[in-house]
């Protein structure tokens, strides 16, 4: 079932591409002349009523070919929108009826009646939502530790590097050292 779903994304993305419905659909939204938080907000009704219907692998596997150059083009962060994205999967992991999270509660209490399993997810639902709706308004809380876990990352690894130089050089020198040392000890004594 999931190879087949990522097969058919695949086929999806790759008809998307060689036809140009991707680039004529960027185009399109983008002619509307709308404001790109609208659009935001388009995408997200449209992930919540898909994750009423849909499985959420099927529903980003199906979507992100043409979601995606549609927020790039609108000048949204990759970063940004992979946390967004996310975000509206787990809203789709909640909203009824195929609420797969909260048919999993209700699997585990089965005594629970399943509309009081729904009610109960409300809260984290409408959480969830003002979570969206902050990130989309300041984008930067989003990016801010993807940032700094980068800066560090990078003199970590800048620091890794130069270690890693001077071992290899220092080894190098050794195995060049041992390397004559074989030679000449098999030389000398054949």
């Amino acid at each position: 079932m999931i190879f087949a779903l990522i097969l058919s994304g695949h086929i999806t993305g790759t008809f998307l591409v060689t036809t140009g419905l991707t680039k004529t659909l960027v185009a399109g939204i983008i002619g509307l002349g709308v404001n790109k938080y609208l659009v935001i907000a388009m995408f997200c009704a449209m992930y919540v009523v898909l994750g009423a219907m849909l499985e959420v692998w099927a529903m980003l596997i199906l979507t992100l070919p043409v979601v995606f150059p549609v927020i790039l083009a609108l000048g949204f962060d990759r970063v940004w929108f992979g946390v967004w994205v996310v975000m509206m999967a787990e809203i789709a992991l909640i909203v009824p009826p195929h609420g797969t999270n909260v048919c999993l509660m209700y699997s585990l209490a089965p005594d629970v009646p399943l509309m009081d399993i729904f009610r109960g997810a409300l809260p984290f639902l409408a959480l969830t939502l003002l979570v969206v709706v902050v990130l989309t308004a300041f984008p930067e809380l989003a990016l801010y530790l993807p940032r700094v876990a980068y800066i560090y990352f990078a003199k970590i690894l800048n620091f890794s590097v130069i270690v890693i130089f001077y071992i290899f050089k220092f080894s190098l020198n050794k195995i060049t050292f041992f390397r004559l040392f074989i030679f000449k000890f098999f030389v000398e004594t054949s």
